[in-house]
């Protein structure tokens, strides 16, 4: 699901109740163009050097929280959540990373109450300094009152292609 849509992809699909306030990964396709899903257990690096500074309960597993040590010069610094994971071990709130390091791996949803299949779901905006760590949440994400939601594929500096 792409940042801002307002349809689902999963279960019945039909619409959202908000627009996404982020970008889902399902699939990808390997270097011979064969098409695959993000299954349990794969790997998650961090997009940029950060400090964890939440790890929550979302709604299908965790939710790792990232601030990184970028800055917009109005007072705001880049977040990024990672949701729909399983932090590895070691993953604590503090912890400081550097760009590239893994920080989880795409949740098991089996036996989950919603149909959904195993994907990434990656959110960043600008949260202002102000904003307390312990008030992140999806809530806060979507108030743009409070941050600026980004398009997380305006954000990555690696070389993608959409494919609808």
């Amino acid at each position: 699901m792409l940042f801002w849509s307002s349809e689902r992809w999963w279960g019945d699909e039909g619409f959202r109740h908000k627009p996404h306030e982020g970008i889902d990964f399902y699939l990808f396709r390997d270097g011979k163009g064969h098409e695959h899903n993000l299954n349990p257990g794969i790997r998650i690096p961090l997009m940029y050097e950060a400090e964890i500074i939440k790890i929550d309960d979302d709604f299908l597993a965790k939710s790792i929280y990232a601030k990184h040590l970028i800055y917009d010069g109005n007072g705001s610094q880049l977040l990024s959540v990672y949701a729909h994971v399983m932090p590895l071990p070691g993953i604590d709130v503090g912890r400081i990373l550097r760009e590239g390091e893994m920080i989880a791996t795409i949740a098991d949803l089996k036996g989950k109450e919603r149909s959904i299949s195993p994907h990434l779901h990656v959110s960043m905006a600008w949260v202002p300094q102000t904003v307390s760590h312990e008030c992140l949440d999806w809530d806060t994400l979507a108030n743009p009152d409070i941050v600026t939601l980004l398009d997380p594929l305006e954000c990555m500096v690696c070389q993608y292609l959409v494919v609808p």
